[in-house]
């Protein structure tokens, strides 16, 4: 789907994966999963300063709560933004879609030629994504987990998004399948009205190399 994954190539990659060994050739030892727990856990000593941006690979670091309930306000706003946008896709609602970016929105990833700039031209190629599709009776479906929202001022006026996106596409009387595992980086900005729009949007297709 060109919403998330575009049409560069047919590979599409699963993943497996199972919960921690817990198997322990010591037989006062606690399971592997809890000496793993407690070995990570951070020590009340230890401060780390919080960096905007900092990277994903910093996954033990201390995260910075939600301050006020209006940081919880913003998250749930997004929240809600993105349930009805991806909803809209799969849906084969385009249009609705489509409307979710900027006039001068732009979506660019790596399983496209090159950036798709304009809500116009978006929709329009969202559009013939759905068609092509239609025909082969495949329902997919787009999961967004893992959503990290930063606002870029005070007012949070414009703010940057992460989160990991799943396709899952499923056939008629088969199981569903995973089509394939991206990275979303948007940059969403506020309305007048008070809703939100997107402004630009990378994905990463795990399966794809980069492009040039």
């Amino acid at each position: 789907m060109f919403a998330s994954c575009g049409t560069r190539g047919q590979t599409s990659a699963s993943s497996s994966g199972g919960p921690l060994d817990s198997r322990s050739t010591d037989a006062g030892a606690a399971p592997a999963p809890l000496r793993l727990q407690n070995r990570l856990a951070p020590s009340p000593c230890i401060r780390t300063p919080i960096r905007r941006g900092a990277p994903m690979t910093d996954l033990f670091s201390p995260v910075a709560p939600l301050s006020s309930s209006a940081d919880a306000q913003l998250y749930i706003a997004i929240q809600q933004f993105y349930a009805r946008h991806m909803q809209a896709v799969d849906g084969g609602d385009a249009r609705t879609w489509a409307l979710g970016f900027t006039e001068d929105g732009e979506f660019d990833s790596n399983a496209l030629p090159a950036p798709v700039r304009g809500r116009e031209t978006i929709e329009t190629a969202t559009l013939a994504a759905e068609e092509a599709r239609r025909p082969t009776g495949v329902t997919r479906r787009h999961v967004m987990t893992m959503l990290a929202v930063e606002p870029e001022d005070e007012a949070a006026t414009v703010v940057r998004t992460r989160s990991y996106v799943a396709v899952f596409t499923t056939l008629p009387g088969q199981p569903t399948g995973i089509y394939c595992m991206t990275s979303c980086q948007d940059v969403l900005v506020r309305q007048p009205d008070g809703g939100w729009r997107i402004r630009s949007r990378h994905v990463l297709r795990d399966d794809l190399p980069p492009r040039d």
